[in-house]
């Protein structure tokens, strides 16, 4: 089961003797199923009865729609535990070799898997049959991928044939193999692995002179470390195992699991911020990044891992622009003087801050926190998100609760991650920061500055583009002034509004131009 751009696309392998894999029929795909997935887990969440069965045949106990959504995603419950009096079927159609039909994929019978598992039926091997000490390859097993002609002997000649054949190079550059390390100074292994090229064979006629092996065995040693690295853990020489390098790359690139360095980098060094018409420099150094990333990191990669969003490099981008100018680079996860906003009690907590009472209602009943055990003024929500998500900005928080709670908000806002997966191109950032702010006019979306700069610095970090820091130059149109101004009318006076009366004010449009040095984060 794979998730790609909203789609979730089901294929069937077969196991042949041999060991491979062929696909069966063709893949079962579900458009935009990963964009309405939160939509999904809420409408299954209802089909379950209300309690009102007859107490002698009692309905089985609803999973809260966060348990349901971790099902549909991973295919069994990742960050929630499943109770005992609980019962799910995750109903699939997939193709057979026998037909298409229906399966229930959460049963004992079912194995779940994922990428880390390097799968048989993703085109992984494990090659453990070559007992040669030299560096030719000796597998029974590979040697069978390269008879063409299944004669049980393998030339040169054919060899090389077989080598054009995309399905014998793709089993190849997934086969994960056991030889001896080509890492050794050692004369006796350096002998016993490269030998052979001092005797002619048919791959090759003319073999070295003594002169030449003696060359080749100097650069061999120059390059060998193995004898030098002193590690109890380390395998023998002869009993090592080797990644396909391209494949091992290309493979590791779809972990979006971030370590706390890695973490840190994310926090850009440089930000200018819009203060009264001017904008002003604000630093975050390398020791404060690296030590906020540190508490956050565990939670932060849970979290983005079980709502999908850190398995896409976009939306990892859009998510971190957000957060870093709503947290203050993971500073604060509770809304500054949120206790004077109209809407307090439910101001916002989390790292984008969930804020207003209808929000706090869609994550209490996503999450199944609602139990009536809440102070007097959370009485309409039914549960405390002083204690389930942020109290105030001095350490009393749930950290897992306010990655949770801000990645419940990105899946679960319409066209959201469709938003993010379209791209990171300033045009990008503007609608998935409308996704967040709502669909007001420019002007109106808060932090924008920062969102922006934050876009164009963490493309440098997560995207295949030039990592050097030097000056950048970003033309967006915002609010003129970071507070708000007097409107006047058409005569040039001010609006006056209200009893008492109080000029009326509004953020006016104007655009901007800033020059910016996009410095890494380091130590």
């Amino acid at each position: 089961m794979q998730f790609e751009n909203g789609e979730c696309e089901l294929t069937t392998f077969a196991l042949r003797q041999d060991g491979s894999c062929n696909q069966v029929g063709d893949p079962s795909s579900v458009h935009d199923y990963e964009y309405h997935m939160y939509s999904e887990a809420t409408r299954l969440n209802k089909k379950y009865s209300d309690g009102s069965t007859a107490p002698a045949n009692p309905s089985p106990k609803a999973p809260s729609p966060s348990l349901i959504y971790e099902m549909l995603r991973f295919g069994r419950p990742a960050g929630e535990t499943m109770p005992s009096d609980v019962k799910f079927g995750h109903w699939r159609k997939v193709t057979t070799p026998e037909a298409t039909g229906w399966i229930n994929l959460n049963q004992p019978t079912i194995g779940v898997y994922s990428d880390a598992d390097f799968p048989q039926w993703a085109g992984w091997s494990l090659i453990n049959d070559d007992a040669g000490a030299t560096s030719l390859c000796a597998s029974p097993t590979i040697r069978r991928w390269l008879d063409l002609d299944g004669n049980g002997h393998v030339t040169h000649a054919e060899a090389k044939e077989a080598l054009k054949e995309k399905a014998v190079v793709k089993r190849l550059s997934m086969a994960i193999c056991k030889f001896p390390i080509e890492w050794s100074k050692d004369e006796s292994t350096i002998k016993a692995r490269w030998g052979w090229v001092n005797q002619a064979s048919e791959a090759l006629p003319v073999p070295l002179t003594a002169d030449e092996f003696d060359l080749l065995k100097a650069h061999i040693q120059a390059l060998g470390f193995w004898e030098d690295i002193h590690d109890g853990e380390l395998p023998k020489a002869d009993a090592c195992w080797h990644f396909p390098p391209k494949a091992f790359v290309a493979h590791f690139r779809k972990c979006g699991w971030l370590s706390t360095v890695e973490m840190a980098q994310c926090f850009p060094r440089r930000l200018l911020h819009l203060q009264g018409v001017k904008f002003v420099l604000s630093t975050t150094s390398w020791d404060t990044a690296s030590a906020r990333s540190e508490k956050w990191v565990a939670a932060f990669n849970i979290g983005t891992r079980r709502y999908g969003i850190s398995v896409n490099r976009l939306r990892l981008i859009h998510l971190l622009s957000h957060v870093i100018p709503e947290t203050g680079n993971l500073h604060y996860v509770k809304e500054i003087n949120g206790e004077l906003r109209e809407y307090q009690p439910h101001y916002g907590r989390g790292l984008i801050q969930l804020t207003h009472l209808a929000n706090y209602k869609s994550y209490g009943s996503f999450r199944g926190f609602a139990d009536g055990n809440s102070p007097l003024k959370f009485n309409g929500l039914g549960w405390d998100p002083d204690v389930l998500i942020a109290k105030d900005n001095d350490g009393n928080h749930n950290t897992s609760n306010c990655v949770d709670s801000a990645c419940f908000y990105v899946s679960n806002r319409t066209h959201m991650l469709e938003h993010m997966d379209a791209g990171c191109s300033k045009e990008n950032a503007i609608l998935v920061s409308k996704d967040v702010n709502g669909y007001v006019e420019i002007q109106n979306l808060n932090g924008l500055d920062v969102r922006l700069q934050a876009v164009v610095y963490l493309k440098s970090i997560f995207m295949d583009e030039s990592n050097e820091s030097g000056p950048t130059s970003i033309t967006f149109d915002w609010r003129r002034n970071s507070q708000q101004e007097p409107v006047l009318d058409e005569h040039g006076h001010v609006v006056m509004v209200g009893h008492p009366p109080r000029p009326k004010k509004k953020f006016y449009r104007t655009q901007h131009t800033i020059h910016i040095v996009m410095e890494r984060q380091q130590p």
